[in-house]
């Protein structure tokens, strides 16, 4: 069996920023402190009325427990209100990363707790002067744009504070004694605002990130002597009834010295590589390929012997793919057995129920094809969204029950082909509730079994926050937010459990759901829902996220109307550790044939860079007169490569690009990858100091540089 697109033979995993002993030191001396001195511990709340910093008064220490694996140690500390309350520290230190963390349970004893409000699952202090808040934005900021014309004059849309499009960097100043706060958008983690940060002072520094896939919220006040950072779920303030748990947000911290951002993003990307990204067989995601069929409206119209042709007709051009990315439509859209006539039928979902008509092997045939060349299949839920009306639920055990829906209910209006209208109900399923999630989870592994799937894609096209809202029963503002995120992370644990590991994509209508607690279970393979044709907004996006998720999917876009001269470009576009080309196969000219070949020798020729040290060598921007370009480098082997794009209004066919983490004394040879770019030898300090001269003969078009020290 041979495994077309993975098989370089290049080792993925040579990474060498490594944090300093200093730096390692300091975090360990805080994270002692924590777990030593429980009257101190960095976190707040009120119980009836009384504020609490930390666990002195009115509380007694249960037990602590320690457990050291690989590369972290974990303190399990309990302790007791005088109320009867439980409160549970599962705190972390990763002591070859400078980083540290926490996560609070609360446990209700006998009888109600008292009420638990202002809940700070973090209320930290930390030093330094002229204190700066730095990141990028959040994903979906371009719905706030306006039009395209305007984008292109540089107008951005104004969001809050902030202006900005979607994961554009930002370098605040916080200033003094003005309170700051951060938060996402309708209840999704990364909707507009990133649960990633960094605090910058005038010598050193701490990275941040929040763990919660639901309405975070992070407040900043800065002092003369440092920063007050709090973090916790936005809107909390509940009693719990026996034997009922919450959690607070996972609290992670990455400590760092000096001014340096490229190191800095590269500690970063380090630490989520051998600390965080989930593994299966004790290895990364690799670098893969895929596409997602064209011409069965997603999988509204697929069929096993439509989707098979479309493999055949990708290898008889010689084309062979690391997953088949099979997308919404493929059950049933309603509990008599209905089944979908166009796309947007998706949206009926809920029975999650194969049409076995459609597909008589429930998809095995499917990923058994894929499975002669080594490759494996994708296949797309949304269980928390119910488009079936409530009415027609029913209570045998066949459906969902009415009775799992949250009380709040939103309505989509769809045209169909006859020029008719549709209404879709938004409705979003109960995760906390237990019998709820059993069953869906259940039909889940039903049919990611029967299937052999390979890769579990979960949607999420809805904003939460209003149905959980709305579900709070009096006096328990929040609970149902909590316990449903209690659930969702169990969901993909489970799946994972059940599965051996099996890879998750986190997708949110694009980008919007990529905390930390879930990007230890999953991958954020599909970054935004916007910019499917600005190329330099993609790039841009792109060369954002590089500093922040060292794995992540870009697409090469093709429906059957779209096919033009704009495809190697935006293939180039594409270059990211998951590609994926979405073209109509069946009516593939020879011509798109060899361009998607092509384009798939030059990303194979380079994709095992992507987990090495990254560097961004132009400034941020979209700019279409402009050039874009960033490196990755293995510090070990001292090789890697440069991605150049000349953008569709610039003037400049050759651009000197100062390169960045070489040695000064090493010789290099840069070899273009692409047709055009640049052949050269230079040192090390030539290249970081004159550039690397690289060459593109028209705009819209990219450069694909290889290099390697040779003496």
């Amino acid at each position: 069996m041979q495994n077309y697109a993975r098989n370089t033979g290049v080792p993925f995993e040579t990474y060498n920023t490594a944090a300093t002993a200093q730096e390692c030191a300091r975090a360990a001396a805080y994270y002692r402190k924590l777990v030593e001195q429980p009257a101190d511990f960095p976190c707040s709340f009120r119980l009836d009325g009384t504020q609490y910093q930390g666990f002195g008064a009115d509380f007694t220490r249960v037990s602590a427990e320690a457990e050291t694996a690989e590369n972290k140690r974990t303190d399990t500390l309990v302790f007791r209100h005088t109320s009867g309350l439980q409160v549970t520290a599962i705190c972390a230190h990763y002591p070859d990363f400078a980083a540290f963390e926490w996560t609070l349970w609360f446990e209700a004893g006998g009888a109600d707790s008292p009420r638990i409000h202002a809940l700070n699952g973090a209320d930290v202090h930390f030093g330094g002067k002229a204190p700066r808040l730095c990141g990028i934005l959040g994903d979906a900021r371009n719905e706030d744009f306006g039009t395209e014309a305007e984008m292109l004059q540089g107008n951005l849309g104004y969001v809050g504070a902030t202006y900005g499009m979607n994961n554009q960097p930002y370098d605040n100043p916080l200033a003094l004694g003005i309170p700051y706060e951060m938060k996402p958008r309708g209840g999704c983690a990364s909707n507009h605002e990133f649960p990633y940060f960094k605090l910058q002072f005038e010598n050193d520094g701490v990275f941040t990130a929040v763990g919660w896939p639901g309405q975070w919220r992070a407040g900043f006040l800065a002092g003369r002597e440092g920063v007050r950072l709090s973090i916790g779920q936005e809107f909390l303030d509940t009693i719990l009834h026996p034997g009922e748990k919450l959690r607070t947000p996972l609290n992670c911290f990455v400590l760092y010295d000096g001014c340096d951002a490229d190191r800095q993003a590269n500690l970063w990307r380090r630490f989520m590589m051998e600390c965080n990204m989930p593994r299966r067989n004790g290895q990364l995601m690799q670098p893969a390929t895929a596409s997602l069929p064209v011409g069965t409206a997603l999988m509204a119209t697929a069929t096993e012997e439509n989707q098979l042709a479309r493999i055949k007709a990708y290898r008889d051009k010689g084309i062979h793919w690391d997953y088949w990315w099979m997308d919404a439509g493929w059950y049933t859209i309603g509990t008599n057995g209905e089944c979908p006539q166009e796309l947007d039928d998706y949206g009926f979902s809920g029975t999650w129920e194969l049409r076995e008509k459609d597909f008589p092997t429930r998809m095995k045939a499917i990923s058994d094809c894929m499975a002669e060349t080594g490759g494996e299949t994708i296949l797309w839920f949304e269980p928390e969204r119910c488009g079936l009306e409530p009415d027609t639920l029913r209570d045998d055990g066949t459906t969902l029950k009415k009775e799992w829906l949250l009380n709040y209910r939103w309505e989509v209006s769809v045209p169909r082909k006859d020029g008719s209208m549709m209404t879709v109900p938004m409705q979003m399923v109960n995760l906390g509730d237990p019998d709820c999630y059993t069953w869906l989870r259940d039909r889940i592994f039903k049919v990611l079994r029967e299937g052999n799937i390979g890769l579990y894609r979960e949607d999420h096209n809805i904003r939460p926050l209003e149905y959980w809202k709305r579900t709070d029963e009096p006096g328990r503002i929040g609970l149902t937010e909590n316990k449903y995120i209690i659930n969702h992370l169990r969901l993909w644990d489970d799946i994972r459990a059940e599965f051996d590991g099996m890879f998750i994509d986190s997708c949110a209508s694009g980008g919007r759901r990529n905390d930390l607690e879930s990007m230890r279970r999953a991958l954020p393979l599909h970054l935004s829902d916007f910019f499917n044709w600005r190329f330099s907004c993609r790039q841009a996006v792109q060369q954002s996220m590089f500093a922040w998720f060292p794995y992540f999917k870009s697409w090469t876009k093709f429906m059957e109307e779209k096919l033009d001269d704009t495809l190697e470009y935006q293939m180039r576009t594409s270059m990211a550790p998951f590609t994926s080309v979405r073209v109509d196969c069946l009516d593939m000219t020879d011509e798109t044939a060899a361009s998607i070949r092509t384009y798939l020798d030059e990303w194979r020729a380079v994709c095992n860079y992507y987990y090495a040290d990254y560097y961004p060598l132009l400034d941020w921007n979209y700019d279409e007169g402009r050039w874009m370009a960033h490196m990755f480098v293995d510090p070990v082997r001292q090789e890697g490569f440069v991605q150049a794009y000349r953008r569709e209004l610039n003037d400049e066919p050759l651009r000197y690009i100062p390169l960045k983490g070489l040695e000064p004394e090493a010789l290099y040879e840069f070899t273009a990858v692409t047709a055009e770019g640049a052949n050269v030898r230079l040192t090390g300090a030539q290249a970081m100091t004159e550039g690397l001269p690289v060459s593109l003969s028209q705009p819209a078009s990219a450069a694909t540089v290889k290099f390697t020290a040779v003496g």
